[in-house]
């Protein structure tokens, strides 16, 4: 066998070792934990949610300052109008993303009694999920940062 066949099959043999042990490590984590959910996905269900929250937190106190009666007298100029208006479509949008991201999650959560094959398939589940899931984080992440940029210049 040449080197560089060698080479090859050593570098397949070592990303099937690493595919195996990260598959055990998550169906033990799925089996022994109470929710039967992986922790990275338990921690990113709670930052989903709490993001969530503050989408719609930020939706409602902006829209309530538009709208309190005799607030008639102070008009907003054209720029902190489309400020709002931009605030508003990008929590509205995050929150889609953030419901799609949650009901990703939902589903990779092991429902009803436990068993070690029911958590293995799980954990390959969440490994074939893993793409979906980043993609989604990474959608988030945009739109928090903007979110971020938006109120600061707001609160100017």
């Amino acid at each position: 066998m040449d080197p560089l066949t060698s080479l090859g099959l050593v570098s397949n043999v070592v990303q099937l070792l690493t595919f195996v042990g990260n598959l055990l490590d998550k169906t033990r984590g799925i089996y022994s934990t109470a929710d039967g959910v992986v922790i990275e996905n338990q921690e990113l269900e709670t930052i989903a949610r709490t993001l969530g929250g503050l989408g719609k937190f930020v939706q409602r106190s902006s829209g309530n300052t538009n709208k309190q009666p005799g607030n008639t007298s102070i008009s907003k100029d054209k720029s902190a109008a489309d400020i709002e208006d931009s605030l508003q479509l990008l929590c509205q949008e995050c929150q889609t993303v953030t419901h799609e991201l949650l009901s990703t999650l939902q589903k990779l959560k092991l429902q009803g009694d436990r068993s070690a094959w029911k958590s293995f398939r799980r954990a390959l589940s969440c490994i074939w999920s893993e793409s979906k899931i980043a993609d989604l984080s990474s959608r988030i992440e945009k739109y928090r940062r903007q979110i971020d940029t938006l109120l600061l210049i707001s609160l100017r």
